[in-house]
């Protein structure tokens, strides 16, 4: 979707731009918007997560994130309605043995096959039922898990625990040894499951464990979205309609939405998890934001954008385009 329109102030969320630079830092085509945006940007450490200052000054009330936690945001997102009750995201994952520890494989949840997901529902619900938990499979989409009611707990997206240690990511919070229960009740019912032998078979890891993260309830818009949101995140996709705002979500290889008349305007897209997208992630940005943004700020339709990629925070304005001295990119450092 290319970004077009008249708003004068662009925030704009791209938390996997430094991973897809890295990964793409000597292969990748002439990208000239976003090389001239990288060379000319003025640069400070970010301080706040990436969607949390997305919203910033969007007036849904303080704590928004907090009161609209990621599972019925998701929940919302996926299925169009509102979510009643309590929800989590729910993935199917590998556990593997390190030294003296688990370790959770990459990628975090696994991809499955359509009737691998539906078995896999179907039997962990059928022999887990009455413990409070419930699996969804959202076809097309992933898994959600229904929670019993007033459920407390946290616990973090696998994708920042892939790789590491799973004993400094366990669930937290009043019902945590709960949710651990269910867990590992449900490696039992995949331990040793035919369906693992045949994914085996095909070189696949096997499904040994579920991953449940983002739980709560959502609570009541203290605000409206007014403008239209540009982002591939669930969680603020679901967030941003149960605030009665439309969504417009960029596609990797064609962006082709607008940014209507508003005075800010709020781009978030995450982008790819694989290495091989990366390059075609990059171009994508090229010809939807960086060229447009280049182009809105050389013309004064622009006042000034603001970039959060990550580690850092990238700053233009119309003075950008006079930093012409400036001509070498330096390619931001990934995070630690």
């Amino acid at each position: 979707m290319r970004v077009t329109g008249a708003a004068r102030h662009w925030r704009i969320a791209l938390p996997g731009l430094q991973q897809a630079l890295a990964a793409t830092r000597d292969r990748r085509r002439p990208l000239p918007a976003l090389d001239w945006v990288l060379a000319r940007a003025l640069r400070s450490p970010s301080v706040r997560p990436w969607r949390e200052w997305l919203l910033e000054g969007a007036a849904l009330g303080e704590d928004v994130l907090a009161r609209f936690p990621q599972g019925p945001c998701v929940r919302a997102a996926w299925t169009g309605e509102a979510p009643a009750g309590c929800w989590a995201c729910a993935g199917p994952v590998h556990l593997f043995t390190a030294l003296d520890h688990l370790r959770l494989l990459a990628p975090a949840p696994l991809p499955l096959e359509e009737d691998e997901s539906a078995v896999l529902v179907h039997e962990i619900n059928e022999r887990l039922a009455g413990l409070g938990f419930r699996l969804h499979a959202v076809t097309g989409r992933g898994w959600l898990c229904e929670c019993a009611p007033e459920l407390e707990c946290s616990a973090p997206d696998p994708e920042l625990a892939a790789g590491g240690d799973l004993r400094e990511w366990l669930p937290d919070g009043r019902d945590a040894r709960r949710v651990q229960a269910w867990v590992n009740a449900a490696q039992m019912v995949l331990h040793d499951h035919p369906l693992n032998d045949a994914r085996a078979s095909r070189g696949h890891p096997p499904v040994n464990s579920v991953w449940l993260w983002g739980f709560g309830v959502a609570g009541r818009p203290a605000g409206r979205a007014t403008s239209t949101l540009v982002s591939d995140d669930d969680w603020l996709t679901g967030l941003w309609q149960l605030h009665g705002g439309r969504v417009s979500t960029p596609d990797v290889h064609a962006c082709d939405g607008v940014v209507e008349d508003s005075s800010v305007a709020r781009v978030a897209i995450a982008g790819v998890r694989s290495a091989q997208a990366d390059a075609g992630w990059l171009e994508m940005l090229e010809g939807s934001l960086f060229a447009p943004l280049r182009e809105g700020l050389a013309r004064g339709r622009v006042e000034a954008a603001s970039v959060h990629i990550g580690s850092e925070m990238l700053h233009l304005d119309r003075r950008t385009r006079w930093r012409f001295w400036r001509r070498s990119p330096r390619l931001p450092q990934e995070p630690a």
